[in-house]
């Protein structure tokens, strides 16, 4: 059986579901010692599993679940990072305070378990850290800004970390997936005030979002890259999931910005533009 260079020792956060539990699947298949946490316990969990409460959204929470996970392991090497949650709702509408909420649990919840395992990383001179990004940590979706924003936050302070945390023989990607059938598309929330002239293309633009999150790729696809990167020596900043998403990103940076927005607008605002507005090519 392979062995990863960072060690067997592993914490997953975002367990019971989706691409946590798919990633815990994988791992303890492949002779990974895994504990997982999560706000709830699920009757899923994998056998082999040493599963732990944590709400990433509280400092003593993170501290606590953590302890136990190097207790019951004896160490941390690797952190995947799966929990998280998306608002839907126009930039006007969401209030300031769903915002927050949607930073502190996608954004400052990586933040908080990494610094609960990093001492212990730094320590031992080597550990892997891998939060599940997106693709929409780099195109804003409309509908969405607050998710985007949480993931574009995300991208920025990883790509800080890995040049920050190198010296200590600490490594880290980001997983970026698409679309990806999950339960994430049924616990998606709504802004609680949505105003009258943005109702019609939101409603739109996230049921396009959901069809195309139910037609997505397996969360085993995912895990299997997470798996992939335990393997290799030295990581790339970050990993698109898929040769489709790995093309689209490699388009972004390749097209004019106009052109990328049309591309976006004509994906999720074709049927939903206010009092039937058409969505146009931008001129040369």
């Amino acid at each position: 059986m392979k062995r990863s260079p960072y060690g067997n020792r592993v914490l997953i956060t975002g367990v019971t579901g989706g691409i946590g539990l798919a990633i815990a699947d994988l791992f303890i298949q492949n002779g990974f010692r895994v504990a997982g946490c999560s706000r709830h316990k699920s009757e899923t969990l994998p056998e082999g599993l040493s599963w732990f409460s944590m709400d990433v959204c509280n400092d003593d929470s993170v501290r606590m679940c953590v302890e136990q996970a190097v207790q019951a392991l004896g160490g941390i090497d690797i952190l995947i990072h799966c929990a998280g949650m998306g608002i839907g709702g126009s930039v006007e509408d969401v209030s300031p305070e769903e915002l927050m909420h949607q930073l502190d649990v996608n954004t400052l919840g990586f933040i908080r378990t990494a610094r609960a395992v990093l001492p212990g990383m730094r320590a031992q001179h080597r550990g892997l850290l891998l939060p599940i990004s997106s693709i929409a940590g780099f195109i804003s979706i409309p509908y969405q800004s607050s998710y985007s924003a949480s993931k574009f936050a995300l991208e920025a302070l990883v790509q800080a970390l890995r040049m920050e945390t190198k010296p200590f023989g600490i490594q880290a990607c980001l997983i970026e997936p698409g679309d990806t059938k999950t339960g994430f598309t049924g616990a998606r929330k709504l802004c609680a005030q949505v105003q009258p002239c943005y109702q019609a293309p939101m409603t739109a633009a996230i049921s396009k979002m959901e069809q195309d999150e139910q037609q997505g790729k397996s969360p085993d696809t995912v895990a299997k890259t997470a798996l992939k990167l335990a393997y290799c020596s030295h990581v790339p900043i970050r990993r698109a999931v898929g040769a489709s998403y790995r093309t689209i990103r490699i388009l972004c940076k390749l097209l004019p910005d106009r052109l990328a927005e049309f591309i976006v607008r004509r994906l999720y605002l074709h049927n939903g533009s206010p009092k039937g507005e058409t969505v146009k090519a931008p001129s040369r």
